[in-house]
């Protein structure tokens, strides 16, 4: 089996939510087996959202950690409307557009991994007010541009609620 690698914010959401078929699974109240679906569902919008992204992974040929180089995309701002349960299932039953509901968020920080599967460094990015970033590794802190921040590859992001006006 290969690894599927994700290549957005937004599809790992997407992967994340997407039903699942599961076969022969047996009712408990008449006995008989059925396909079924299955899905996780994100019922509300925390203030704060954590994102972790799991960059190794166990390579069995070579029975070795590796780590996942490639570049996720991630923006300032994201929604997660359309992954939340009411959208989901509005979505999927009536084809329609989600509604926001206050799931609107802006980019607080990130956290970078450099190095390898076996060690390394972690360094990260924080908003510090407005439109104004930092870089900070160790004793070091650089004033950076959003674009630098946005360009980093993404091991933890953090986004806080928006509210919409």
């Amino acid at each position: 089996e290969s690894l599927k690698l994700l290549d957005s914010v937004e599809s790992a959401f997407e992967e994340y939510t997407s039903s699942e078929k599961i076969s022969g699974v047996k009712c408990d109240y008449c006995g008989q087996k059925a396909n079924v679906r299955r899905r996780v569902s994100i019922g509300k919008a925390p203030k704060v959202l954590c994102l972790h992204f799991n960059r190794k992974f166990f390579h069995l040929t070579t029975q070795r950690m590796i780590k996942i180089e490639s570049y996720i995309d991630f923006g300032e701002f994201l929604d997660l409307s359309p992954f939340l349960f009411y959208n989901r299932k509005r979505w999927f039953e009536q084809d329609q557009v989600p509604r926001s509901y206050g799931a609107r968020y802006k980019l607080k920080g990130i956290i970078v991994h450099h190095g390898s599967a076996k060690g390394g460094h972690y360094t990260a990015f924080r908003r510090l007010h407005k439109n104004q970033w930092a870089h900070m590794s160790d004793g070091r802190v650089s004033l950076v541009s959003l674009q630098q921040v946005l360009r980093a590859k993404l091991y933890m992001g953090f986004y806080e609620k928006v509210s919409v006006s």
